[in-house]
């Protein structure tokens, strides 16, 4: 390799390294989206707690919300999943988190579930699903 080649390789990772923000997936991996009780009943309420550890600012409005269930070895949506959401409500910085609930259908199948949401990297205008970890419904 030529002493420019190298010269050029060097000068991209450096500019790679000090460019911007940090990339959606590296900051929704940095985002814990969690979800208490672990087992409730149909009809019970979920607390969801979202807590940005990554190094940047995030957006969300905690919408939508998708609840789903795993089937057949796949994760589901269950219920009305056509939602239209509003612009950004809250801005989470690092450290910071968001709280919130959702009621389950009283007609919830036994079974496990999550819950998903989209938040906003604020640097980079993109957005990133983020899940919550699974739960039960025992009747």
């Amino acid at each position: 390799m030529t002493l420019s080649r190298s010269l050029a390789f060097a000068l991209a990772a450096v500019v790679t390294a000090c460019s911007g923000a940090p990339d959606a997936p590296y900051v929704a991996s940095h985002v814990a989206f969690s979800a208490s009780p672990t087992v409730l009943a149909p009809g019970g309420t979920v607390y969801l707690t979202l807590t940005n550890r990554s190094v940047t600012a995030i957006g969300t409005n905690l919408c939508p919300n998708v609840l789903e269930r795993w089937e057949d070895s796949t994760w589901v949506p269950v219920g009305h999943i056509a939602v239209l959401c509003g612009r950004i409500e809250h801005v989470l910085g690092p450290g910071t988190q968001l709280n919130s609930v959702m009621v389950l259908d009283s007609s919830a199948l036994a079974g496990s579930y999550r819950v998903q949401t989209i938040i906003q990297i604020l640097d980079d205008q993109v957005t990133a699903p983020v899940v919550s970890n699974t739960f039960t419904v025992q009747p």
